[in-house]
């Protein structure tokens, strides 16, 4: 995906400056929205402290008409007294408060909250039931498709959904007029490796048709610009190798009337996770090997390294010695590639065709007398037996 960017304008850099450009007038719709936040995958109250100062502390006084966290609050499904629990549930209470001052001030904001992947959020929104009752606060809880009208906006929510049958789906992407914007969280078609949605919907970028502005997304953690009208927020924090792009929450600013749209990453300064080659490293004395890396560590700023390498058979006692050296070190992981030597690759070459040769012996469909019976006609010449010979053989005696 490309980096996030403005639609039509490349110049602007922070709020502030969107803010000069395009000042807030009625009839524009000032939002922003995270997602992927996945309280528990790393320690919850280090990872409220990080959104409390960079991303509550940076909204609370905006104008903004709409806070929306578009699915993955949670990381797991957990004991409502977990730290994970806890630190969520303060961090929605945090939005709470921006919403109820903002309403003091005569600024309408609407909080909606999406329902992610199952094995994430798990059910877990309705630890935020009670706000539905409030009557200062007006929350959205979205956990099935539908149409959300804020401030004049016609906006299609679509949390991960699962069972639910296509038509469905066709009634509200194509049979329902047209709409503002489309709050997801799921996978489009073309924006991740190998179109994998699980047993969520595959959505195709023509499903949008109908949309009139952008679509803000959650479920893709290295977010940015797809299809030139889809946006994904990505993680917030970076906490993984394989994520090295800016993190982030996104504003964005929606002319209702020209129905232009501009949006811009704030980003949130995160952990650095970097991966190296040490392929030409390893061949010399481990304990240079092992200063490099140190030294790299401390003068980039990195918070978590991962050497990879190909290894050769000749090269692996140098590799032995820094693994151990590292060995209790948790920022410090390692990507081997194993170079098989010629031995090792005719044997893995007979492996495999053994496992061709005898794979239906994995063949569930199949009963252990008929795999008895195919094993011996495939290795004793002019026999012919039956599953069902064996099995009366087995059974006689």
């Amino acid at each position: 995906m490309k980096p996030f960017r403005f639609i039509n304008d490349e110049d602007i850099t922070s709020y502030d400056v969107l803010m000069q450009k395009y000042p807030y007038k009625r009839g524009t719709s000032l939002q922003c929205h995270i997602s992927d936040i996945h309280f528990g995958v790393m320690d919850a109250q280090l990872e409220y402290n990080i959104l409390k100062e960079q991303y509550i502390d940076r909204i609370k006084d905006l104008p903004l008409d709409i806070i929306s966290i578009d699915g993955d609050l949670f990381n797991k499904l957990d004991m409502s007294n977990t730290d994970s629990c806890l630190y969520a549930s303060l961090l929605v209470a945090d939005i709470v408060s921006i919403c109820k001052n903002n309403r003091r001030m005569g600024i309408p904001t609407v909080f909606i909250i999406l329902a992610g992947t199952k094995n994430h959020d798990a059910g877990q929104l309705r630890l935020f039931y009670h706000y539905l009752n409030d009557p200062d606060l007006d929350i959205r809880i979205v956990e099935q498709i539908q149409f959300e009208y804020v401030n004049g906006m016609k906006i299609l929510c679509i949390p991960e959904l699962y069972g639910i049958s296509e038509n469905t789906y066709q009634q509200f992407l194509y049979g329902m007029g047209p709409y503002d914007m489309c709050f997801m969280h799921g996978t489009v078609q073309g924006a991740v490796y190998g179109d994998n949605a699980g047993e969520s919907r595959l959505f195709r970028p023509e499903d949008f048709g109908l949309c009139m502005g952008p679509v803000i997304a959650g479920h893709v953690h290295p977010g940015g610009c797809f299809n030139s009208f889809m946006y994904y927020n990505g993680s917030p924090i970076r906490w993984s190798f394989g994520e090295e792009g800016p993190k982030g929450f996104q504003i964005v600013l929606y002319d209702m009337d020209t129905r232009k749209y501009y949006i811009y990453l704030e980003q949130i300064a995160s952990f650095r996770y970097d991966t190296i080659s040490i392929d030409e490293l390893l061949c010399t004395d481990p304990k240079k090997v092992i200063e490099y890396i140190d030294n790299l560590k401390a003068k980039e700023n990195i918070d978590y390294i991962r050497l990879k390498c190909k290894l050769t058979p000749d090269l692996e006692p140098n590799m032995k010695i820094i693994q151990e050296y590292y060995r209790t070190n948790k920022t410090v992981k390692f990507k081997i590639d194993k170079v098989m030597t010629d031995e090792e690759k005719s044997i893995a070459e007979k492996n495999t065709d053994l496992y061709n040769k005898y794979s239906y012996v994995f063949d569930k469909s199949m009963s252990a007398y008929d795999i008895l019976a195919r094993y011996i006609m495939d290795n004793e010449d002019g026999i012919f037996i039956s599953g069902e010979d064996i099995k009366k053989l087995v059974l006689d005696e």
